[in-house]
């Protein structure tokens, strides 16, 4: 299905979607947060939560042990969002550096 809506389905467009520790092995985010943004629905809603910030030097053991993780400040991804199209981005982080990003493709 995924693979679906990466070749332009009209079947696959969604109110919202969601990335639970996942964008850590997209091989881009930028381009990534565009296909999200395409297949979204005008109005719907694209979610981020991961287990770090990107801050923490303690974080690089995961990315040195597995091959292919890279590990995103919340300022990268914002970034990369708007770049997208994405508005009213909301950035929430926790007191162990927990990050969770909330955006909506207008109207």
């Amino acid at each position: 299905e995924i693979a679906q809506c990466l070749v332009g389905s009209e079947m696959c467009i969604r109110d919202s979607g969601n990335a639970f520790e996942t964008i850590y092995f997209w091989p881009g985010i930028q381009v990534a947060f565009q296909q999200v943004y395409r297949v979204l629905k005008n109005g719907g809603t694209f979610l981020i939560c991961n287990e770090s910030n990107g801050k923490n030097t303690k974080d690089e053991k995961w990315t040195d042990i597995i091959h292919g993780m890279t590990i995103y400040t919340s300022e990268q991804i914002e970034k990369e969002l708007e770049n997208a199209g994405f508005s009213k981005i909301e950035v929430d982080q926790n007191q162990k550096d927990w990050l969770c990003l909330v955006c909506k493709k207008d109207d």
